[in-house]
């Protein structure tokens, strides 16, 4: 009798945004079949109805696809959800011993408890949050050194002095109680927190750059050179900011002036409105660069040329223009950008859907996550 043949299991993916919420549904083989989708912005007016928007978005995208979600994988806007970049280092006793299992997991759980400790007094020293009110979901190592040479991993190899490059992910303990609902939802085990943006220049095959998240109303940044991870930071400026020129400029309601900066973005306004709208964005758009600058200055080294833009705000010509003025390359990242994804919904096809579309990507298990639920 042959074998019978194992059901495919689908997830679902849930990018909570400062604007809107989007869900895809996908099965995960060689490549991520995308099932079902769905996005809906969130109503200024109705804060406390969030929580319905994104069952709403969710329940949309798994009765598209039909399928039942084996698992959920959800992300959070830049200013929530944070990564940041922990260099850390211990000299061993004995550096003529083999490092064996037992001495690697517990080099981890000593470095990974020192960057813990770190990050989370140097959040609270910049942000007034309480060290114990902030949530670890996720330690990475990026980069392992023994005696100044790289190596994979640490068992097997032997050395006095270890070097390591963290990525750290966190978040306010506060904000997570608010979608316990979400986490908890029976019809969908939850697998994890992830910070997508983390795996865009290995999703695109692309070894140095600087891609920038433009999201509602934060840019997140992750500065990539020579394949590793160097810096992942934030600011608060983004697309609602630009919506918001345009609703106090022109006395509308902030839906209308996002509807009319998405237009603006697309090239279907006349041009003496095309030049209007110019005008009155203008003041945020240098807000904007002076908040990405700022960031970037702090970063010792060469920077790559090339800037890589996707989320909402990213389609905005300006911001293209500012930063071509640097004389940089400049790249909007689309879903077809990715060879491995294949949208048989036919409705992804904007940046607003990269993070999106990177939890596609992510590993479902780790050995280095933070169990906190």
């Amino acid at each position: 009798m042959p074998l019978k043949k194992k059901a495919k299991e689908c997830f679902l993916a849930l990018d909570v945004g400062t604007e809107a919420v989007k869900a895809l549904v996908f099965e995960k083989e060689q490549k991520c079949f995308i099932l079902g989708s769905a996005l809906e912005y969130f109503d200024d007016s109705r804060p406390f109805d969030n929580e319905k928007v994104i069952l709403r978005v969710a329940e949309e995208a798994v009765g598209m696809s039909g399928k039942t979600p084996a698992g959920l994988l959800l992300t959070f806007p830049a200013d929530i959800l944070r990564s940041r970049v922990s260099f850390k280092s211990i000299n061993r006793r004995k550096p003529e011993k083999i490092i064996q299992k037992k001495e690697e997991q517990g080099i981890h759980q000593f470095i990974f408890k020192e960057t813990e400790k770190e990050v989370a007094e140097s959040f609270a020293r910049n942000y007034g949050i309480m060290p114990q009110d902030i949530q670890f979901v996720d330690f990475e190592i990026l980069e392992i050194k023994i005696d100044g040479y790289n190596v994979p991993v640490l068992s097997g190899y032997s050395g006095e002095n270890l070097e390591f490059r963290i990525l750290a992910t966190f978040l306010p303990k506060d904000y997570l109680n608010k979608f316990k609902k979400v986490i908890k939802n029976p019809h969908f085990k939850f697998q994890k927190i992830i910070n997508p943006v983390k795996g865009l220049a290995g999703a695109l095959e692309i070894a140095s750059g600087i891609f920038l998240d433009v999201g509602g109303q934060v840019t997140q940044i992750c500065l990539v050179r020579n394949g590793r991870i160097d810096m992942i930071n934030e600011f608060r400026r983004g697309g609602e900011d630009f919506s918001l020129a345009i609703s106090q400029a022109l006395g509308m309601r902030s839906a209308e002036a996002r509807y009319l900066k998405e237009r603006y973005a697309r090239g279907e306004l006349t041009e003496e409105t095309r030049k209007r709208i110019k005008e009155i964005m203008a003041p945020a758009c240098r807000e904007w660069l002076f908040g990405l600058k700022s960031k970037i200055k702090a970063v010792k080294g060469l920077l790559p040329s090339a800037f890589l833009l996707f989320g909402g705000g990213s389609q905005l010509p300006e911001i293209e223009e500012l930063i071509s003025e640097e004389e940089n390359k400049i790249k909007l990242v689309y879903p077809k950008d990715f060879k491995n994804i294949v949208d048989g919904t036919h409705f992804i096809n904007n940046p607003q859907y990269i993070n999106v579309i990177l939890l596609c990507y992510a590993p479902l298990e780790t050995s280095h996550g933070a169990q906190w639920y």
